[in-house]
């Protein structure tokens, strides 16, 4: 049976600022029904879909995994002073919880299977991404989806991210190389 994770990106969903890459292993790649004439110039398969999710595929033979990243075009270029940090502090809440995997352990179901799971905030993006066995690649895509889509944002979660985050802050600035 083919596989193809479009499905996990609907077209009702509002998904013009993410961009989707996924690095395959070459069994699912080669399964997939998204095949857009990769050639030995250009080693990866790129579609836009039509509700402007951009998404990406490399594969990698040999490999019996798959890296997945949800890219959401938001970060500190976009932020004016009132609301500086912003995108960050974000990051660190959707963590605890989306509408499918209400609860942190929920969102850390990719943990449970093995896999790896973080984020990161820069300048202009922040990146959703994890690494699981090639079997799990469905649920990786999920998770990242709903992290970048669909967090709950709760109120009792406010406190606790923004002691994290400062105290990320202070371990940066205690850095000689930063």
């Amino acid at each position: 049976m083919p596989l193809s994770p479009v499905p996990v990106f609907t077209e009702a969903e509002d998904n013009e600022n993410l961009y989707v890459f996924s690095l395959w292993s070459g069994m699912i790649c080669a399964m997939s029904k998204l095949s857009f004439g990769k050639t030995q110039d250009k080693p990866y398969d790129k579609v836009t879909l039509k509700n402007g999710v951009r998404l990406m595929m490399i594969p990698m033979e040999g490999v019996n995994s798959i890296a997945t990243s949800v890219m959401v075009g938001v970060g500190s270029r976009y932020e004016t002073p009132e609301i500086n940090g912003i995108s960050h502090f974000l990051e660190h809440m959707v963590f605890k919880g989306t509408k499918k995997y209400p609860t942190t352990e929920d969102v850390n179901s990719i943990e449970r299977v093995g896999g790896l799971q973080n984020a990161y905030t820069d300048i202009d993006i922040t990146n959703f991404h994890n690494k699981v066995l090639s079997t799990d690649w469905e649920l990786a895509l999920d998770i990242n989806k709903e992290l970048a889509t669909k967090p709950l944002l709760l109120q009792k979660h406010v406190n606790k991210e923004r002691d994290v985050i400062i105290e990320e802050m202070k371990r940066y600035e205690d850095e000689p190389a930063s």
